[in-house]
């Protein structure tokens, strides 16, 4: 009904779309549904519609009696377009004077027209309308905690992700409102901007390092010789494997850290010594080895056991036993180190005295006593000062 058109009475609202919280307005207002007619400048004069239900193409014309001031432009042509191609093709052609807003074109595509087409096109910029906002829900329980979203917000680089999607069109924001919004030209911080290494200590609790393990002690080698019957012919292979397992299963070590040699003893007497050496380790340390084999090596019987038994080897005597494995000792025992530097102090003293009283001792037998000395001395001192003055005194 164009001018004559009555707000209430012929409003371009949908009947039922008002939704739940809007639908007491329904009982004031006559919807008169989205068709064409306004108060503006141009009126529509031409609609095409697919069969998808898609306007393809709408012609408005300018509105002659329009209440303000009547536009230059008589057509104004709204066109559709698949994909964001054909907009940049024909925009070059001429075929399309202007392309308006955000969509028609990838900011890729501005860029191009902006910097390599501009003899062709004029590509101009408006002032920051809004800023695109990721809200997260703080009622949620993954996001409610402050430190969660402050560890999300930086650990977002978004000058990469303008520069990939946007090709530098865009910039980073950290406020809601545009600084051009009515009192919004304010700068306020902090600033939650990228800083990952930020988002990982928000994200993650400290954790201090563990300590390095202590380095692992030097290897050493537990050895015993003890004199058994036999020849060295007798200890073949299988024997010498034998005696090896037997004392690897008491040690609790590998058969492979046990090494048995057999060298002659007596030919006649038909004896051999058996050396034997154990290769200690970090993880089997020459104590643990000590205290399970040394009860082994107090006897020869004991010492047969340890080798297998009488039916592998019979040991006459122990020739040489390790040396038993120091226990621990108590730090109480020791002597503090003042009482040390005490006592030292008090025998160079005690020294002193006993050399003062041995040269005493020795000029009094000489009939020069040490304090006689000192007493004479004192007295030819004081004499020879006082003589100068009285000399003086008779020459004048």
């Amino acid at each position: 009904m164009g001018l004559d058109s009555h707000p209430d009475d012929h409003n371009s609202c949908v009947s039922g779309d008002f939704g739940s919280k809007w639908a007491f307005l329904e009982d004031s207002i006559t919807c008169a549904g989205l068709k064409p007619i306004g108060t503006g400048p141009f009126k529509l004069a031409k609609q095409v519609t697919n069969a998808d239900g898609v306007d393809t193409e709408a012609v408005f014309a300018r509105h002659d009696a329009y209440w303000g001031a009547v536009p230059e432009i008589e057509n104004l042509h709204l066109k559709y377009y698949e994909n964001t191609d054909d907009v940049m093709a024909d925009l070059l052609t001429g075929d399309l004077d202007m392309a308006l807003g955000i969509g028609p074109l990838t900011a890729k595509q501005i860029q191009t027209l902006k910097f390599y087409h501009s003899d062709v096109v004029d590509v101009r910029h408006s002032d920051v309308m809004q800023h695109a906002l990721m809200i997260m829900n703080t009622n949620a329980n993954h996001t409610k905690d402050v430190e969660t979203r402050r560890a999300i917000i930086h650990a977002v680089d978004k000058t990469r992700f303008i520069k990939k999607e946007f090709a530098g069109l865009e910039q980073p924001v950290t406020q809601l409102l545009p600084y051009n919004a009515p009192y919004c030209n304010v700068d306020l911080n902090p600033k939650w901007a990228y800083d990952f290494e930020k988002a990982e200590l928000l994200n993650c609790a400290v954790i201090e390092p563990p300590s390095p393990p202590p380095p692992p002690p030097a290897a050493s080698t537990y050895t015993f010789n003890v004199i058994a019957e036999g020849a060295p012919s007798n200890f073949d292979s299988a024997k010498l494997n034998s005696i090896k397992t037997s004392i690897a299963t008491k040690a609790g070590v590998s058969a492979s850290d046990v090494t048995v040699s057999i060298s002659v003893k007596s030919a006649l007497a038909a004896l051999v010594y058996i050396i034997v050496n154990i290769q200690t380790t970090a993880t089997v340390p020459y104590g643990s080895i000590a205290d399970k084999l040394d009860p082994y090596l107090t006897s020869a019987s004991e010492a047969t056991e340890l080798l297998g038994g009488s039916s592998v080897v019979t040991v006459v005597n122990v020739a040489s036993a390790p040396v038993p494995y120091p226990q621990p000792k108590d730090a109480s025992d020791d002597i503090p180190e003042w009482a040390v530097v005490v006592i030292a102090v008090i025998c160079v003293l005690f020294a002193a005295v006993l050399a003062f009283a041995c040269v005493m001792y020795y000029r009094e037998k000489q009939g020069k006593p040490m304090f006689q000395m000192l007493e004479g001395t004192a007295t030819r001192s004081t004499s020879s000062k006082d003589a100068p003055a009285v000399q003086m005194q008779a020459h004048a």
